[in-house]
Protein backbone atom coordinates (compact mmCIF):
# COMPACT_ATOMS: atom_id res chain seq x y z
CA UNK A 1 0.00 0.00 0.00
CA UNK A 2 2.85 2.70 0.50
CA UNK A 3 4.13 1.82 -2.73
CA UNK A 4 1.30 2.48 -4.29
CA UNK A 5 0.98 5.80 -2.33
CA UNK A 6 3.91 6.60 -3.28
CA UNK A 7 3.67 6.10 -7.31
CA UNK A 8 -0.24 8.07 -6.60
CA UNK A 9 1.78 10.78 -4.75
CA UNK A 10 4.34 10.86 -7.23
CA UNK A 11 1.88 10.96 -10.28
CA UNK A 12 -0.16 13.53 -8.67
CA UNK A 13 2.84 15.44 -7.74
CA UNK A 14 4.44 15.08 -10.95
CA UNK A 15 0.92 16.45 -12.92
CA UNK A 16 1.21 19.47 -10.45
CA UNK A 17 4.68 19.80 -11.12
CA UNK A 18 3.95 20.11 -14.70
CA UNK A 19 0.78 22.04 -14.77
CA UNK A 20 2.76 24.24 -12.59
CA UNK A 21 5.98 24.23 -14.98
CA UNK A 22 3.88 24.58 -17.64
CA UNK A 23 1.34 27.82 -15.89
CA UNK A 24 4.74 28.86 -14.94
CA UNK A 25 6.30 28.71 -18.84
CA UNK A 26 3.16 30.45 -20.39
CA UNK A 27 3.39 33.02 -17.59
CA UNK A 28 6.89 33.95 -18.66
CA UNK A 29 6.02 33.55 -22.63
CA UNK A 30 2.90 35.82 -22.44
CA UNK A 31 5.69 37.93 -20.06
CA UNK A 32 8.62 37.87 -22.41
CA UNK A 33 6.00 38.81 -25.46
CA UNK A 34 4.82 41.56 -23.53
CA UNK A 35 8.32 42.74 -22.98
CA UNK A 36 8.94 41.99 -26.71
CA UNK A 37 6.07 43.90 -27.38
CA UNK A 38 6.89 46.94 -25.40
CA UNK A 39 10.66 46.26 -26.66
CA UNK A 40 8.78 46.50 -30.41
CA UNK A 41 6.76 49.99 -29.49
CA UNK A 42 9.57 51.86 -28.04
CA UNK A 43 11.61 51.12 -31.13
CA UNK A 44 8.69 52.05 -33.26
CA UNK A 45 8.46 55.11 -31.09
CA UNK A 46 11.89 55.74 -31.36
CA UNK A 47 11.94 55.22 -34.62
CA UNK A 48 9.09 57.69 -34.94
CA UNK A 49 10.61 60.21 -32.66
CA UNK A 50 13.99 60.44 -35.50
CA UNK A 51 11.98 60.58 -38.16
CA UNK A 52 9.78 63.34 -36.48
CA UNK A 53 13.25 64.96 -35.62
CA UNK A 54 14.56 64.44 -39.21
CA UNK A 55 11.39 66.11 -40.29
CA UNK A 56 11.62 68.57 -38.04
CA UNK A 57 15.70 69.29 -38.60
CA UNK A 58 15.00 69.52 -42.40
CA UNK A 59 12.36 71.88 -42.06
CA UNK A 60 14.06 74.31 -39.65
CA UNK A 61 17.03 73.98 -42.19
CA UNK A 62 15.09 74.33 -45.32
CA UNK A 63 12.90 77.76 -43.52
CA UNK A 64 16.68 78.74 -42.81
CA UNK A 65 17.99 78.33 -46.18
CA UNK A 66 14.88 80.08 -47.96
CA UNK A 67 14.89 83.01 -45.18
CA UNK A 68 18.73 83.66 -45.79
CA UNK A 69 18.18 83.11 -49.77
CA UNK A 70 15.50 85.56 -50.01
CA UNK A 71 17.89 88.09 -47.87
CA UNK A 72 20.54 87.45 -50.43
CA UNK A 73 18.22 87.95 -53.04
CA UNK A 74 16.82 91.01 -51.32
CA UNK A 75 19.96 92.77 -51.12
CA UNK A 76 21.04 91.52 -54.94
CA UNK A 77 18.34 93.43 -56.10
CA UNK A 78 19.22 96.47 -53.58
CA UNK A 79 22.09 96.53 -54.89
CA UNK A 80 21.21 95.68 -58.68
CA UNK A 81 18.87 98.62 -58.27
CA UNK A 82 21.58 100.93 -57.05
CA UNK A 83 23.69 100.38 -59.58
CA UNK A 84 21.79 101.19 -62.80
CA UNK A 85 20.37 103.96 -60.81
CA UNK A 86 23.83 105.18 -60.24
CA UNK A 87 24.73 104.69 -63.92
CA UNK A 88 21.56 106.34 -65.01
CA UNK A 89 22.80 109.39 -62.99
CA UNK A 90 26.01 109.12 -64.53
CA UNK A 91 24.42 109.13 -68.10
CA UNK A 92 22.32 111.58 -67.32
CA UNK A 93 25.31 113.70 -65.49
CA UNK A 94 27.65 113.44 -68.55
CA UNK A 95 24.28 114.62 -70.89
CA UNK A 96 24.43 117.61 -68.79
CA UNK A 97 27.72 117.65 -69.02
CA UNK A 98 28.14 117.44 -72.62
CA UNK A 99 25.46 120.01 -73.05
CA UNK A 100 27.19 122.39 -70.76
CA UNK A 101 30.70 121.84 -72.53
CA UNK A 102 28.92 122.24 -76.09
CA UNK A 103 27.37 125.51 -74.81
CA UNK A 104 30.85 127.01 -73.34
CA UNK A 105 32.69 125.57 -76.61
CA UNK A 106 30.01 127.40 -78.56
CA UNK A 107 31.16 130.53 -76.80
CA UNK A 108 34.40 130.63 -76.77
CA UNK A 109 34.32 129.58 -80.58
CA UNK A 110 32.11 132.31 -81.07
CA UNK A 111 34.15 134.55 -78.89
CA UNK A 112 37.51 133.88 -81.05
CA UNK A 113 35.45 134.34 -83.94
CA UNK A 114 34.39 137.97 -82.52
CA UNK A 115 38.14 138.39 -81.84
CA UNK A 116 39.55 137.62 -85.22
CA UNK A 117 37.10 139.41 -86.81
CA UNK A 118 37.91 142.89 -85.11
CA UNK A 119 41.67 141.99 -85.82
CA UNK A 120 41.08 141.58 -89.53
CA UNK A 121 38.85 144.74 -89.19
CA UNK A 122 41.69 146.34 -87.61
CA UNK A 123 43.85 145.17 -89.98
CA UNK A 124 42.13 146.17 -92.63
CA UNK A 125 41.05 149.49 -91.51
CA UNK A 126 45.36 150.08 -90.30
CA UNK A 127 45.78 148.68 -94.19
CA UNK A 128 43.59 150.73 -95.64
CA UNK A 129 44.32 154.03 -93.46
CA UNK A 130 48.17 153.27 -95.22
CA UNK A 131 47.25 153.24 -98.18
CA UNK A 132 45.53 156.49 -97.77
CA UNK A 133 47.95 157.99 -96.57
CA UNK A 134 50.07 156.98 -99.40
CA UNK A 135 47.98 158.16 -101.66
CA UNK A 136 47.32 161.26 -100.25
CA UNK A 137 51.16 161.80 -100.22
CA UNK A 138 51.06 161.37 -103.66
CA UNK A 139 48.66 163.21 -104.68
CA UNK A 140 49.76 165.89 -102.41
CA UNK A 141 53.33 165.33 -103.92
CA UNK A 142 51.34 165.49 -107.19
CA UNK A 143 50.07 168.50 -106.65
CA UNK A 144 53.41 170.28 -105.94
CA UNK A 145 54.56 169.09 -108.72
CA UNK A 146 51.44 170.26 -110.87
CA UNK A 147 51.79 173.51 -109.01
CA UNK A 148 55.51 174.19 -109.80
CA UNK A 149 54.63 173.59 -113.79
CA UNK A 150 51.98 175.48 -113.51
CA UNK A 151 54.47 178.70 -112.16
CA UNK A 152 56.55 177.62 -114.63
Amino acid sequence: AITIQRIYKGTIQRRIYKATKKSILLLQTVFRMTIAANKLQNLRMYRLAMYLQKLIRGFRVRNFFLVHRRAAVTLQRAWRVRVVRRKYANKRIDKHAICIQRFVKGFLHRKRYQKLKLAAIYAQTRWRAKLARRTYKLMRIEARSFEKQKKE
